[in-house]
């Protein structure tokens, strides 16, 4: 008994964290457009808050519940390091953002199971129509 109140409490501290992780994304997102909008190029420091809280969100979903949020957050941190932070990439991290707040919202465990592997395949495929110039 005391072990799953224990594991509940951890599960109910990683929604916490990855709801509050997906908000500090979604704020970082939204500076990069309006620079993005306003002729200013890259928001200062917008790729790199966005790829560091990436990172701690991937860190976070180190265990089983997490997968699916990890996996997300992996993409667009593997994506956001590469890409111009132009309309086309913005609209890219907007997909993502999209997606991290339904996983979380709806708490979806593990790899999302055939939602999951949609959501993924459909993230894949936008950072493939969008991904830089070599």
């Amino acid at each position: 008994m005391v072990a799953a109140m224990q594991m509940r409490d951890a599960a109910d501290g990683f929604w916490s964290q990855a709801t509050l992780s997906t908000v500090a994304l979604s704020v970082a997102a939204s500076e990069a457009r309006a620079a993005a909008r306003h002729g200013m190029g890259n928001a200062p420091g917008a790729r790199e808050r966005i790829a560091a809280l990436c990172g701690e969100l991937a860190g976070l979903s180190g265990d089983a519940n997490g997968k699916l949020v990890g996996a997300i957050a992996a993409s667009l941190g593997d994506f956001v390091r590469d890409a111009p932070l132009d309309e086309p990439a913005l609209d890219v991290i907007a997909g993502h953002l999209e997606a991290l707040r339904a996983v979380v919202r709806h708490s979806i465990a593990g790899d999302g199971g055939t939602v999951g592997r949609a959501i993924m395949a459909g993230l894949e495929a936008s950072v493939a129509r969008h991904a830089p110039a070599a």
